[in-house]
């Protein structure tokens, strides 16, 4: 079964709803928190000085841009967390989630991308380092910080009933990959 997975809002296409941040107010992360009744899983660990700025959300899908001071939407943020809520079911188990993402790494590798994996009991993240930014899709990003970007896409099994499906997007200039990988790797509950 393919399971739906989240795409960041850089690799949206023109014929695509506008996105997320045009459609909805931000809210604080202590809002968002407040406002769930799962359990997300956030860093542990940031580079000094970055912080969590705004979230905009919307039914299961949110967007967590994290920044050194405001921003007025995701795409101009140093780092960003998209992530949906997806229930388990008969349909979509564990093993169902962890065969999609083994995919996902196949496929990057048969198309010759050199990805770095991370695998733990309950996460699941493919990383890539060298991400083009496309500047039609993306041009606020590509303005801030250039055409490229650290990208990980994963799963995190929460419980029998649920996972979560993560985008997570940081500008190079920001971190270096080993720098980007530690913040994957913090990975905690947040709530």
């Amino acid at each position: 079964m393919a399971l739906p997975h989240l795409t960041h809002p850089a690799f949206w296409y023109p014929h695509a709803p506008p996105p997320l941040w045009k459609a909805v107010k931000p809210i604080t992360l202590e809002e968002y928190l407040e406002s769930i009744n799962w359990t997300i899983y956030l860093p542990a660990w940031l580079p000094d000085g970055l912080r969590p700025v705004a979230v905009w959300k919307k039914g299961n899908i949110a967007v967590i841009a994290y920044d050194y001071g405001h921003v007025e939407n995701y795409e101009e943020a140093a780092l960003t967390i998209d992530l949906a809520v997806y229930s388990l079911s008969k349909c979509s188990t564990p093993e169902d989630v962890e065969s999609s993402f083994w995919r996902m790494v196949e496929d990057d590798r048969k198309h010759g991308r050199n990805i770095t994996v991370i695998v733990t009991d309950d996460m699941m993240f493919k990383v890539d380092f060298n991400v083009y930014m496309d500047p039609e899709v993306e041009q606020i990003y590509n303005e801030k910080f250039g055409s490229r970007g650290y990208v990980a896409f994963g799963y995190i099994i929460v419980n029998d009933t649920y996972f979560l499906d993560y985008a997570i997007l940081m500008a190079p200039q920001i971190a270096t990959p080993q720098e980007f990988i530690k913040i994957i790797e913090s990975l905690q509950p947040a709530n």
